[in-house]
């Protein structure tokens, strides 16, 4: 959407419009989406969308009211289907309508002529839409590099140099210059050329908590209630993407007998693996038939498909994910249906993800530093030998920068500053990168991001959720059963149940001890040696056969020398097979190489 001053010359404005076309087929072209560029005009703003070859995804007129969704069949946390005729009516963009949204969630809505032009995200900020302001303009689009390439001014190579230690952008940064991520909660407006970004969700981020049997009983309920909404819009078969972990099992748990008579469950792995092994035994004992995706598969494709598969993942994703890990979920979706799929992601906002070794307290740079040093930094960093002299120390300096700034504007104490770090950071940025993507496609069904679990997490100490205490405790009250069966927790073999982490029974602490310093452990090694990442499953093969394509036609890292902040050296020996990078590093040059290729495609350079 590009919304222009009224006295913007037209020359300009239409030179505007016509780089956003260029742009958008362009993006197309690289992964050969079948489709079509559809133009709509009211007034002084103008839709552009590229159209698959559904016909369902065609566009209506939209002057003078308009819904156009980024996601497939949206609905409310209280079992409503999202239609435009509510968006569209007079309180159809009110916060609290707008905080009902299940994530993921995003559209582009003008309820009348005269109206400003909303765009939306959910609370979560998963539906990743980004937006840009110029001289004369502001435009939306769920494709950032497009917006940069209305006015061309280049990568954020701070931003770049960011996401190569992070695995995932941070803050609301998009990799191209002057080109934002809308916050989580809130909402941009157009009009007449101008941009406002403005909150409106006004959830209590400090509500009353309450006792262990208080919270565990209103937990409960609270996902029984996700679960049955979930399932209410979306009559269809019901498929768990089940692992090992305790996340996917509470919804599981959450669901009633009809609800599991009619589900399927999904298990990503290889076998003899713990997920695949644990997950087995889950939905056996429970007689869910159960679905599994071998990733051993991904060995019989050829490098040069590989490389299509990971090259067209970085554009869909519009270059804000890690290509190899979201490579590898694409080539899942192509071997299963695309209906609607529960999964368990961000359950661990009510565990304390980075409580290890921290104490209660204020914010401050040291502590900032510290966590992303030992416990961020270490995730997805690539080789730093990639790194150009004194890049990798400047990356490092200005992500901590940043992480300090956001941490601050929490105005919270240390321990619920990491928490939201982990929900509004790393899972928007690292989840939402494959959920905007993948929600286009088919209804993504994540209930412990929507608000109702939210304030509830938000409700419990630090104490109650260090180590998922009370979480488990949850479980256990929905399905005791469900609590009796081993956790995937890292250790070569499981030992531990979620009985075991609600209950702390004297002969369960010790092992909980030893958990907590094997995890420790993990991150200590990923520490000091910078680049041991922890690929997804099938990750290795499919970066090892992109790597053997990159030396069978070493001229495709030739636009990364474009970067300053990457040593030509280094891609040199890529090429020659004389350095063998990382998962991560695989990720983060495909992404450099589909930026530079678009933008020459877009500017008719190839």
């Amino acid at each position: 959407m590009i919304s222009t001053d009224p006295s913007l010359g037209h020359d300009r404005r239409e030179q505007l419009i016509s780089r956003a076309s260029r742009a958008l087929t362009a993006i197309a072209e690289e992964t050969q989406q079948p489709g079509k560029l559809i133009r709509v005009q009211s007034g002084d703003d103008v839709l552009l969308c590229w159209t698959g070859s559904d016909d369902r995804d065609e566009l209506p007129g939209i002057d003078p009211r308009f819904a156009v969704f980024f996601t497939k069949a949206p609905y409310t946390t209280d079992g409503e289907v999202v239609t435009a005729s509510r968006l569209t009516s007079e309180a159809g963009v009110s916060d609290s309508r707008l905080t009902e949204l299940a994530a993921p969630f995003g559209a582009i809505v003008r309820s009348t002529a005269s109206a400003p032009i909303d765009v939306i995200t959910d609370v979560s900020g998963l539906s990743h839409i980004f937006v840009r302001a110029g001289n004369g303009y502001s435009a939306a689009s769920n494709s950032p590099q497009a917006l940069s390439l209305i006015d061309p001014k280049g990568p954020d190579d701070d931003a770049l140099a960011g996401f190569s230690i992070m695995g995932h952008f941070d803050s609301d940064l998009s990799g191209f210059t002057d080109v934002l991520k809308i916050p989580a909660g809130h909402r941009a407006r157009l009009h007449n050329g101008l941009l406002t970004v403005v909150r409106y969700s006004t959830e209590d981020m400090h509500p009353a908590g309450g006792s262990d049997q208080q919270l565990i009983k209103d937990g409960s309920e609270i996902l029984r209630e996700l679960v049955a909404a979930a399932v209410t819009t979306h009559p269809e078969p019901l498929v768990l993407e089940l692992s090992g972990g305790l996340d996917s099992r509470a919804i599981l748990a959450a669901m009633t007998p009809q609800m599991r008579s009619n589900a399927r469950a999904l298990t990503l792995g290889e076998p003899g693996e713990t997920d695949w092994e644990l997950a087995k035994q889950i939905a056996g004992s429970f007689n869910i038939p159960h679905d599994f995706i071998d990733m051993r598969g991904l060995n019989n494709l050829t490098p040069e498909q590989a490389w299509d598969l990971v090259y067209s993942s970085a554009v869909n994703h519009e270059l804000q994910s890690r290509p190899i890990a979201t490579g590898v979920l694409d080539w899942v979706e192509g071997q299963i249906s695309h209906g609607p799929r529960f999964n368990g992601n961000n359950g661990e906002y009510a565990s304390g993800r980075y409580y290890a070794f921290q104490r209660p307290g204020e914010v401050t740079r040291a502590r900032v530093e510290r966590l992303a040093r030992w416990w961020i930094f270490a995730n997805d960093l690539i080789d730093p030998w990639i790194f150009s002299s004194g890049a990798l120390d400047h990356a490092r300096e200005a992500t901590v920068s940043r992480m300090e700034t956001e941490f601050r504007a929490y105005n919270a104490d240390w321990y619920r500053t990491t928490d939201d770090h982990y929900l509004y950071s790393r899972m928007q940025r690292w989840c939402g990168s494959d959920f905007s993507t993948s929600a286009h496609q088919r209804p993504i069904l994540s209930p412990f991001f929507c608000a109702p679990y939210l304030q509830w997490a938000r409700r419990l100490t630090a104490d109650q959720k260090r180590m998922a205490r009370i979480f488990s405790g949850m479980l256990q009250n929905l399905d005791p059963g469900l609590a009796e069966f081993y956790i995937r927790t890292g250790a070569e073999k499981p030992w531990m149940t979620p009985r075991d982490y609600y209950e702390r029974r004297p002969m369960t602490r010790g092992r909980i001890g030893m958990e907590f310093f094997a995890a420790v452990s993990r991150k200590a090694v990923q520490r000091l040696r910078p680049g041991t990442d922890t690929p997804p499953a099938g990750g290795p093969s499919l970066a090892a056969l992109v790597l053997q394509h990159w030396v069978e036609n070493p001229s495709l890292l030739e636009p990364i020398g474009q970067f300053a902040w990457v040593d030509d050296r280094a891609i040199v020996e890529i090429g020659r097979g004389e350095r063998i990078p990382s998962s991560s590093s695989v990720s983060v040059l495909t992404n450099l190489i589909a930026m530079k290729r678009i933008e020459a495609s877009c500017d008719g350079r190839r």
